[in-house]
């Protein structure tokens, strides 16, 4: 397990290896509900939730953001995402890692490989 969020009384749970996010009603004894499949993820490495938009953020090794809304599972992949969401934040407070100065100007979402 890599990474787990709670959003709207419902645990969300990213593994490595997998494209699955399962999840689980936290009001009804943590009774697995449907689970949700993100074609094309793999190597999920952490997961994050906005409250206020109420979607999730999965993060993978290959520094890919994606962003899943749970009620209509409609998904979004922002390839380089991790730019886009803390590149400035990695550059002027972690000047000392060997990183790419190349930042997209903005995130748009990916198409297939």
């Amino acid at each position: 397990m890599w990474g787990v969020a709670e959003l709207n009384n419902c645990v969300y749970i990213v593994c490595c290896d997998s494209s699955t996010i399962i999840v689980f009603n936290v009001s009804d004894s943590f009774q697995r509900v449907a689970d949700i499949e993100v074609p094309g993820l793999r190597d999920a490495t952490d997961m994050a939730v906005c409250r206020d938009t109420r979607q999730l953020y999965v993060v993978d090794k290959f520094c890919c953001v994606w962003k899943i809304r749970p009620t209509d599972r409609q998904i979004e992949r922002y390839k380089n995402g991790l730019w886009k969401v803390f590149g400035n934040w990695v550059k002027l407070f972690l000047p000392f890692f060997s990183l790419s100065q190349a930042a997209p100007s903005h995130m748009a979402p990916a198409g297939p490989d």
